[in-house]
């Protein structure tokens, strides 16, 4: 296993699946900053960029030699909570079966699997979760990332490592740029008063899931915000110092949120060297 400093080469040989989305481009984009030799997925049939595949998990084939990567994190999936419920077999058969199907082809290969799960495993009744904690999801996608997990657990329990994630927060966060859009057009920036969000960084993220792959750290990890605020005031932080933006920030109720629910977890890393 390889291990760099701060400032070293990496030179494990990593697969990005869903290399186009928020978390798998900033992470991309890390790791080519770093040297090392880093491929993606992408569901876009003629992107043009040479290091990213096509793959669709809806129907999943993956053209790769195995033995060319060392660590492949997944990213990818139907990530949103409204779509899932809308769909629930086609965000079936994304989040679980396609994402297993591909899980399971690369860990027989012997390619050590880092799978993105999500705080939503748990219902949001306790703050701060512990990681060994049962799962209780509430929602569609929860208990799809929870099957998900369930499944490596049992199955690959020592070339696969599960990363679960707080609200992950950067300029290309999905809710950033709807807020971002909204204030461009003139329009209200509307942020729920009575929802809670833990934030963490897209750099924290990066640097976790970097230190799980270059140790191989199999087993269940979580990485969480140090703090719990509203979706509101976290919008006014995020806007601080644009007095537009701040006057443009509108707090309003989520409609099905009946009491404030958590969204924080308890951060558990491998632990520095």
């Amino acid at each position: 296993m390889t291990s760099d400093g701060p400032r070293g080469k990496d030179e494990t040989r990593w697969l990005i699946v869903g290399a186009d989305g928020q978390i798998g481009s900033a992470l991309m984009n890390a790791l080519s900053q770093r040297g090392a030799a880093v491929l993606g997925t992408t569901r876009r049939p003629a992107s043009g960029e040479a290091r990213l595949i096509f793959l669709d998990l809806a129907e999943p084939e993956l053209v790769l030699e195995p033995s060319t990567i060392d660590v492949a994190v997944f990213c990818a999936g139907m990530t949103g909570f409204a779509a899932c419920e809308a769909d629930p077999v086609l965000s079936h058969r994304i989040n679980v079966d396609g994402a297993v199907q591909v899980m399971d082809a690369l860990a027989a290969a012997g390619v050590h699997v880092i799978y993105l799960s999500s705080n939503a495993v748990f219902d949001g009744s306790v703050a701060f979760v512990n990681v060994n904690a049962a799962p209780m999801p509430v929602s569609l996608y929860g208990r799809q990332k929870a099957q998900v997990e369930a499944h490596l657990t049992t199955r690959h329990p020592v070339s696969a490592s599960i990363l679960r994630l707080t609200k992950v927060v950067g300029p290309n966060a999905p809710f950033i740029r709807t807020w971002t859009l909204a204030l461009e057009q003139g329009q209200p920036i509307m942020a729920f008063e009575n929802r809670l969000v833990c934030p963490v960084t897209e750099d924290a993220v990066v640097t976790a899931i970097r230190v799980i792959g270059q140790r191989r750290s199999a087993g269940l990890w979580q990485l969480s915000g140090e703090a719990e605020i509203s979706f509101a005031a976290f919008a006014r932080q995020w806007f601080s110092g644009r007095p537009a933006a701040l006057a443009a920030i509108q707090a309003t109720q989520a409609p099905e949120v009946s009491s404030r629910r958590h969204g924080s977890m308890q951060t558990h890393l491998p632990q520095a060297p």
